[in-house]
């Protein structure tokens, strides 16, 4: 399985080597600075282990109060007695933040703008003994120039980490600066072990089964991920199972769409033909009301033809009215005498 490697130049894969299976180690990270980027111990921090972390950059000390609740997180500095140094920020660049007056001065002619500010600060024997109940796997120390004090603050017979690693070139340059300093560890009975560009490995005498292990750098063997590599990554399939969730997620929304779709366009159906029957029956209407207007313009044409022939009868008056009652009274008495009189009566017609 690959390990993600966050540190800078890989360290943290080199470490890895020596101690790939131990749960529960112990570190000191002497100018710790971000908890993640370019961490050299954030991998063992996620396998479980816990450690001391020192850091006196304001921002970068409350990341890692936040990253890393198990750990013990300083804010201050380690030099070689207690008291209190002037720290010089590098607000733009906070890996350039030094104790080191002359190294500030290099910093100021290269334009840039440095915050001074007082720092307490204690030795690596005082850290060790305050928070160190257990062997330490290892102590890095990356301090731009103010190794030598660091080391001299400790207590090398007393407190003996596995593996040191110090920063050993100039800052920021390829240049080495470990002559200052590399003396106090050799007579601390440490070996050297391995120099990566970057670092200086030291283990002390009692591992000496270590030296092989650092024989050569980081290599694909190793069998490691860069952060810088891995994190991207990550961040992709993040964007593409939200991408997925969210085609899942539309997919559904237009299937639900043209389901409501179909539905509509059945009700449109099912609308058209019920308007279809209402026409076919409207038609139906329309016919049989014009075979009632043609039987009631034959009613009116019978009627005006009644009226016509009751014409010459209009003015007869009260002595018709009469003589009709006569003849329904003579039709009953006399069918044959009243059908006499009617034929009279329409003889008599065409001479009114």
């Amino acid at each position: 399985m690959k390990i993600i490697s966050y540190a800078q130049n890989y360290e943290d894969v080199l470490l890895n080597r020596l101690l790939p299976d131990r749960p529960g180690g112990f570190y000191i990270d002497v100018g710790a600075c971000h908890p993640v980027v370019h961490s050299v111990t954030k991998l063992f921090y996620e396998r479980g282990w816990q450690g001391v972390n020192i850091e006196p950059i304001p921002s970068m000390f409350e990341l890692l109060a936040d990253d890393r609740p198990r750990d013990v997180n300083l804010h201050m500095g380690l030099s070689n007695r207690d008291g209190n140094l002037t720290f010089y920020e590098v607000p733009a660049e906070v890996g350039s933040s030094t104790f080191v007056e002359e190294h500030a001065e290099g910093l100021r002619r290269k334009g840039h703008r440095l915050e001074e500010r007082s720092i307490p600060v204690t030795t690596l024997a005082r850290v060790c003994e305050q928070h160190a109940g257990q062997t330490i796997d290892f102590l890095k120390i990356d301090v731009e120039s103010h190794e030598r004090e660091v080391l001299e603050g400790g207590d090398w017979g007393r407190y003996r980490p596995r593996v040191v690693l110090i920063e050993a070139t100039r800052p920021a340059t390829n240049i080495p600066c470990y002559e200052h300093w590399e003396p106090l560890l050799l007579a601390a009975d440490y070996l050297f072990a391995f120099f990566d560009g970057l670092n200086r490995y030291y283990v002390r005498a009692e591992d000496r089964q270590f030296l092989p292990l650092l024989s050569v750098p980081a290599n694909i063997f190793d069998e490691f991920e860069p952060y810088k590599y891995h994190q991207p990554i990550q961040e992709l399939r993040h964007a593409l199972e939200a991408s997925q969730e969210w085609c899942g997620r539309t997919q559904l929304a237009l299937d639900g769409t043209r389901s409501a779709l179909d539905e509509s366009q059945s009700a449109l159906m099912e609308t058209r033909q019920a308007l279809d029957d209402s026409q076919i029956a409207l038609q139906g209407l329309r016919a049989q009301l014009e075979r009632t207007q043609d039987r009631l313009a034959a009613t009116q044409g019978q009627l005006e033809a009644t009226r016509a022939r009751l014409a010459p009868f209009e003015d007869l008056g009260p002595i018709a009215i009469g003589v009709a009652h006569r003849l329904r009274r003579m039709s009953t008495r006399s069918p044959r005498l009243a059908s006499v009189a009617k034929r009279i009566i329409r003889r008599a017609q065409p001479l009114a």
